[in-house]
């Protein structure tokens, strides 16, 4: 029996963590996740489609770089893989695979590129509790922890770029959030020295944090609830091991006590 072929896929998954995308180049084209495929649209022509295969179960999680130019996919499923494609010439990139008990064991919720495409977050679902930062140029993994907090897992995760030091220039570590039932955390990425920290922001009530998103200047973090409202975070304080307090600020300044 001669196989089908895929000649066109309408609607796209809808349970899946940000399932649509524009691709960002000012043009018509846009990526869905559609089953287990990755399609490539186009607006102007709905009728051209091209499909991106790899996957053995349904999509459960789509990212687009900043530039457009590159995608991420995860899927549910035991020993799951994500894929990273290159949209420019419609090849995978990277397998993503699980090959040990650093990646995740029980599925994919949401996948995340870093502003300069160097860098890929992956956070597995509730039961795996997992968080992984790949770097994009070896497809190794540079460093991994638990995302969420207590049983709650994240729901939401994004990038704020490098971090700045106390005179505000660049460092080579790069900051990021996570969110979920009932908490907030602010990470630390160093890829040198393959390490993943993190303080937990403290706000006057509970919410499930289902939005994050950092302000141009890198200097604040936005967080969007289930509850209609946001919060943004201005402060973070952290206790040292030395019994100092620091209190960083978002417009810079910095404050030990």
């Amino acid at each position: 029996m001669a196989a089908l072929d895929l000649e066109r896929a309408i609607g796209f998954n809808g349970g899946a963590d940000s399932p649509l995308h524009a691709l960002g180049d000012g043009g018509t084209g846009y990526a869905h996740a559609s089953g287990a495929c990755v399609v490539l649209s186009d607006l102007a022509d709905p009728s051209r489609q091209h499909f991106l295969r790899g996957h053995s179960e349904d999509v459960s999680c789509l990212a687009v770089s900043s530039s457009g130019r590159y995608a991420a996919s995860g899927q549910n499923g035991g020993e799951p893989d994500v894929l990273v494609w290159d949209l420019s010439t419609q090849t995978l990139v990277y397998r993503l695979q699980a090959l040990s008990s650093r990646e995740h064991d029980h599925g994919v919720q949401l996948v995340c590129f870093s502003d300069d495409e160097r860098f890929l977050l992956t956070v597995g679902v509730k039961k795996d509790g997992k968080m992984v930062a790949w770097d994009l140029v070896s497809g190794c993994i540079v460093a991994s922890a638990l995302a969420g907090k207590n049983n709650a897992a994240a729901t939401c995760a994004c990038w704020g770029g490098r971090k700045k030091d106390v005179k505000r220039r660049d460092t080579m570590q790069l900051q990021l959030a996570t969110g979920g039932e009932g908490f907030l955390k602010y990470w630390t990425l160093d890829p040198a020295g393959g390490s993943l920290s993190s303080e937990e922001a403290t706000t006057a009530v509970s919410r499930h944090v289902t939005a994050l998103a950092f302000s141009h200047e890198r200097e604040y973090l936005y967080a969007g609830s289930s509850s209609g409202d946001f919060v943004t975070i201005l402060r973070l304080l952290v206790a040292g091991g030395d019994g100092s307090c620091t209190v960083w600020q978002g417009d810079g300044r910095v404050a030990r006590a």
